[in-house]
Formats: C-alpha cells, sequence, structure tokens
C-alpha cells in the first residue's frame, strides 16, 4: 500500500485503507477530497475525507494486490487462492511489502481467506515451493517479491474472469431483462462517475456507438467503454436501445420506426417482459430531454426499483377478501361535441368489492354495416348477462380458467356484433366494414388482477403515492395494430413494408377470419398482483392520443394527478382522479372520445354506476 500526498490522482473504485477504521471503496471524487463507502458497518467512519486527511492517515490499496480484490469480490479471491497460492501471496506481498510470516498469516487472516487456527499448516505446506519459486526473495526472515515493483504482471490470477461481449441481440430472456437493466445501468453510473460518455458530442441520441460493444461482461458485471465529454441523457437512450435489442433482436432503423413506438407494442412482442420495465424505458427514450432520466444514476435509481417492485408483486400473498373503489368519467371530446357528433364509448363496472368485473371500451368510427356506439353498447349489454352466468365460479377460479371465461364472454360478444351489423345491412357482410369494439375488460379476485385487453385502448398501473414500480406508471396493454405485425416480422428476421397504414387495428370485437367467419382475434391477457397503494387506470385511445404526445408525460400526468387528487372518501377520490384526466384530455384537443375507469384497493367504499344519458355515469355508494 502507498500513501496518498496531496495531488495524488484517486479514482472511483480505488480501494483505501485506515489503521483503525479498515477498508473503504471510493465513490466520487473531487479536488477537495473523496467520498468513501466503508466495508462493513459502523457509525464512526466518515463518508468523506479531504485530502489533507487522505494524505494523513490513508493508504492505496495496489489496484491489482490481493487486499483490494478481497474488498471488490472476497469469493474471488478465495478462488485465487484456492487456485495459485503463489500468485496469492506476491500479490498480497505487492500490498504490504516485505513481511514475515506471521504477519502474512494476520493479513489472510484479516481477510477471511485463512482462518488464524489454520494458517501454521497451511504455510508449512506452501513454505518449501514458494522458496524454491524464483519471484520470491527472504531477507531477515521477511518475505517479499524478487522485483520489488507493485506491477502484478509477474503473478498472473489463473481464476480472473475473461472480458467477453455482450451476446447477440435477442439474446437475453425476458425474465432476465430486469437484472441485465439494472447491470447496464450500474456500468453506465461508474462511466459517469468517472466522467465518460458512451455516446460523443453531436452524435445522435439514442444511437450507441458500436451498438452493444461500448459494453463487456467481465465475471458477473458489465462494463462500459466510453470517451470524455457527450451528454449523459444521450446515454441513458443508448442503454435503453442496447437493452431493447437483448431482448427482442435488431431493431427497426429509427427512420422506419421511432423507438417511442416499438414501446407501445412491447407486450405483443415480448409477452413474459416484466411490465414494471415498461416505465423506466418509456422515460429513457422519451424525446424530451426534460423527463428523460439526465443520467445513469436516475436511470438506475428507476431500474432498481422496478426489479424490486417486480420482486414484491411476485411473492405478495393473494388477498381473496381485499376490496376496490373506482371512480370514473366520460365524454364526447371538447372538439368532437362541436361537429355533433355522438360518444362511441362505453364502461361497465358490475359484481362486488372483492369481485369486481370492470370494462372500457370504444366503438371503432370507421364502419359502414352498425355504428361504434352500437358496438361498444353490445358489448357492455353481452358482458353483463355473461357475468351474471360466470361471476359465482369466477371468484375462486383458477388464472388459467377466468382467462378462457374471458374468451368465452369476448367470443359471445364478438359473434352477437357481427349479427348485428348483418341485420343493420339486411344482408352479407362482404361489402361493408362491419361495426367492431377496442376493449378493456379486468376482473378482480380481491388483490389479483386479470386484464384482458384487445385493440389500443391502454390501461396503467401508478405506483403508491405517485412512486411506482418505475416511472411512478407503467402500461399494461399492447397495441393491437398492424404496427406490432409488421415489428414481428421484423423480429423474426423478414423485412416488412413499413409503408403500409400502421396504426390500422388488427385486434377488436367483431372481427371476422380471412374467410368472413365471425373470428375472436388473439386476446391479449396478463395476471398480477395489486400492491397496497396503487391504483389501475383504464382509458380509452382518446386519453391516450391527447393528453400528451409521448407515454413517458401520460406516466407524469398520471402520477401527478393520483398524489394531488383529494376526496372526502376513497370513492370520491377515485372520481376526482377519472374527472382530471379527462380534462387533461379536453386540453390537449379532445379531438376523440375519451373514458377513464380508475380503481384502487379499499377497505372503504365502493362505486356502482348508474347509466345516464350523455354517455357518463353517475355513482351510487355502497358503504359496505
Amino acid at each position: 500500500m502507498r500513501s496518498i500526498p496531496p495531488g495524488s490522482p484517486l479514482s472511483v473504485g480505488d480501494v483505501l485503507h485506515h489503521a483503525a477504521f479498515g477498508f473503504a471503496t471510493v465513490v466520487a471524487v473531487d479536488p477537495t477530497g473523496a467520498s468513501l463507502h466503508w466495508e462493513g458497518s459502523g457509525s464512526l467512519r466518515p463518508s468523506w475525507v479531504s485530502r489533507a486527511a487522505l494524505g494523513d492517515a490513508y493508504h492505496q490499496c495496489e489496484s491489482g494486490g490481493l487486499l483490494a480484490l478481497t474488498v471488490r469480490d472476497l469469493e474471488h479471491a478465495r478462488r485465487l487462492l484456492r487456485a495459485d497460492v503463489a500468485c496469492a501471496v506476491g500479490r498480497l506481498l505487492l500490498d504490504v511489502g516485505p513481511a514475515a510470516v506471521d504477519e502474512l498469516g494476520e493479513w489472510l487472516a484479516t481477510r477471511h481467506l485463512v482462518p488464524r487456527e489454520e494458517f501454521p499448516a497451511f504455510w508449512a505446506a506452501q513454505a518449501e515451493r514458494l522458496s524454491r519459486d524464483d519471484r520470491f526473495s527472504r531477507e531477515g526472515g521477511r518475505w517479499t517479491t524478487a522485483a520489488r515493483g507493485t506491477d502484478p504482471s509477474g503473478f498472473p490470477d489463473p481464476s480472473a474472469p475473461k472480458s467477453q461481449p455482450l451476446p447477440p441481440p435477442g439474446s437475453c430472456r425476458a425474465s432476465d431483462a430486469l437484472d441485465l437493466a439494472c447491470g447496464l445501468a450500474r456500468a453506465l453510473c461508474v462511466l459517469h462517475q468517472e466522467g465518460k460518455t458512451l455516446v460523443a458530442s453531436g452524435e445522435t441520441p439514442g444511437v450507441p456507438p458500436g451498438e452493444a460493444g461500448a459494453f463487456t461482461r467481465v465475471g458477473a458485471a458489465l462494463v462500459a467503454k466510453g470517451q470524455p465529454g457527450g451528454e449523459r441523457c444521450a446515454d441513458v437512450s443508448a442503454v435503453a436501445r442496447i437493452l431493447l435489442e437483448q431482448v427482442l433482436g435488431p431493431l427497426p432503423d429509427r427512420s422506419q420506426i421511432p423507438v417511442s413506438e416499438i414501446l407501445n407494442c412491447l407486450g405483443e412482442l415480448a409477452p413474459e417482459l416484466p411490465f414494471e420495465l415498461g416505465g423506466p424505458l418509456e422515460r429513457a427514450l422519451c424525446s424530451e430531454t426534460a423527463i428523460r432520466h439526465p443520467d445513469g444514476f436516475s436511470l438506475l435509481h428507476d431500474f432498481e426499483t422496478a426489479r424490486a417492485t417486480h420482486r414484491l408483486r411476485e411473492g405478495f400473498p393473494m388477498q381473496p377478501d381485499a376490496r376496490i373503489v373506482a371512480g370514473f368519467d366520460s365524454h364526447i371530446g371538447i372538439a368532437r361535441a362541436l361537429t355533433g357528433q355522438v360518444n362511441q364509448d362505453a364502461l361497465l363496472v358490475l359484481g362486488d368489492p372483492e369481485c369486481a368485473l370492470l370494462v372500457v371500451a370504444d366503438g371503432i368510427s370507421t364502419a359502414t354495416a352498425g355504428s361504434g356506439d352500437l358496438a361498444s353498447r353490445l358489448l357492455a349489454q353481452t358482458l353483463t348477462r355473461w357475468w351474471a352466468e360466470s361471476a359465482p365460479a369466477v371468484r375462486s377460479a383458477s388464472t388459467a380458467r377466468v382467462h378462457e371465461t374471458i374468451r368465452e364472454g369476448l367470443g359471445r360478444a364478438n359473434r352477437l356484433i357481427l349479427q348485428e351489423a348483418a341485420k343493420a345491412v339486411n344482408g352479407p357482410l362482404a361489402e361493408h366494414v362491419p361495426m367492431g369494439t377496442t376493449l378493456i375488460l379486468i376482473i378482480t379476485q380481491g388483490n389479483r388482477v386479470h386484464l384482458a385487453s384487445l385493440g389500443d385502448s391502454r390501461a396503467w398501473v401508478v405506483g403508491a403515492g405517485g412512486a411506482g414500480g418505475a416511472g411512478g406508471a407503467n402500461v399494461l396493454t399492447s397495441d393491437q395494430n398492424l404496427q406490432s405485425q409488421l415489428l414481428r416480422e421484423h423480429v423474426s428476421g423478414t423485412d416488412p413494408d413499413w409503408t403500409e397504414e400502421r396504426f390500422a387495428l388488427t385486434g377488436y370485437c367483431g372481427h371476422l377470419d380471412a374467410f368472413g367467419r365471425p373470428a375472436l382475434p388473439p386476446v391479449h391477457t396478463r395476471t398480477f398482483t395489486l400492491l397496497p397503494g396503487e391504483w389501475v387506470v383504464m382509458t380509452t385511445d382518446g386519453f391516450s392520443d391527447y393528453a400528451h404526445p409521448e407515454n413517458a408525460g401520460l406516466a407524469l400526468l398520471l402520477t401527478s394527478t393520483i398524489c394531488a387528487a383529494h376526496g372526502a372518501t376513497p370513492a370520491q377520490r377515485a372520481m376526482a382522479i377519472a374527472r382530471r384526466l379527462v380534462e387533461a384530455s379536453n386540453e390537449g384537443g379532445g379531438g376523440d372520445n375519451v373514458t377513464v375507469l380508475a380503481f384502487t384497493l379499499s377497505t372503504g367504499t365502493t362505486l356502482r354506476p348508474v347509466p345516464r344519458r350523455g354517455g357518463h355515469a353517475d355513482t351510487t355508494r355502497d358503504p359496505r
């Protein structure tokens, strides 16, 4: 170990030693001193040390020495000792200088490498072989390295992990994506601590140099390579794009499709991807730098929060008696109201607080056989009858059975909508565009939420106090349109025609197959546990299209609205949230019908809708 005189260079990651306090890792450096992370616990050890104090009482461990290795990775140091005792002892001598046998034993014991009582036998077995090794010498009973230098190259580590590039795009399993995200963000933090960036000044944000080549894997850790200068927020977009490519495979060129639009179809492209990852990705790839993470530290916070929330959710016990409270509002849209159009949305809340059915539907306005408002109304009527039949069995059904029951109900609605469309034109539908509707359907079993969706209406889960799984709000649904189909083709290796009308719906109720027969399209389903304090917000696309142009902005609006909402009861707060989100859609232009349904877990009151004219709904309270 060497002293630290004034002006001596220090870097993040250096290991320091204090005779009384022990070992610490440098986590930040400035001209006046260094911030330290101490090994072990203890309240008296300083978190920041001045340059003067560093020179008076601290020593810097050799970067390739054994002591620094025990601080950074104790298991690696133990593997090294087992694999090559001479290498381990040589690297210890690089740190401590000439040392007697008992001094070496004390260091090995205090660093938890060889127990004190076992050291005499350990050394007796190694001493003769070490004495024949010309890399060592003994002077006056003290062992030292023959070169007397601090270069560890004379003692190569046979157990050292080799640096390897990231695997090719598409190699990461969706279930491992959160771990990879945290690893990438942590490596980016180290780079930012060193004053470097991935993306050089003048490069296009979100396009990493050499793609994933900026990162390598060394053992279990990821290491980033960079250069001085550049914008940290551009690095954040680069890391998000690398993560997406590791999960999905090569992404389309930015000129073909903005990466933010890929996120709208993420549930279709990677169904097993934890939805908690969506919020941080939306924020990291947002075009507005005021919303995007400013640096790797903010990104790591969101990724780690996402991982912790996902793990909590996965292990959280089911509460069959947990109850929900809901609020909702609907509006024709301020711009549409001026043209005399009708509200084609519908909503439905049935059941009881412990087992409820909640539906938001958006009729498709391009129909030539029937109308969008009729389609959404037929859906609500059909599901009302279906729920009366199915609710008793659904209350205790398995996830697979709930999903099967939902498909049965939607299949029934799909057939009825097409039958009524044929009646509307008094004949076959071959020459017509039959009416249809998108939808989000949720069934709750206590704190268990079963979601099904068709089309481009969206649902979010928003964390307690606005500090949710990551970035505040995470999208639960996935757009079902031609764009998601083109993206699936691209991911599978084909070259789709990006000039097609990408936003034409492929998922909706009122669907015919290629032969003109009623056929329900694949339903996007998801089941998860709603944590205490979280909200689920279901909306038609009048909200996502007008309240803000990007999902990251919508997430901020959702979290701020929920944090700011007030009410004497949970039901009144839920209603206030729904009203404010509808108002935000109208403030953004109100070019489409907008419906919002928000619910959370509560032991208070629940809401029951009473339909009224104009597409709105009144509520009555059930004070159970």
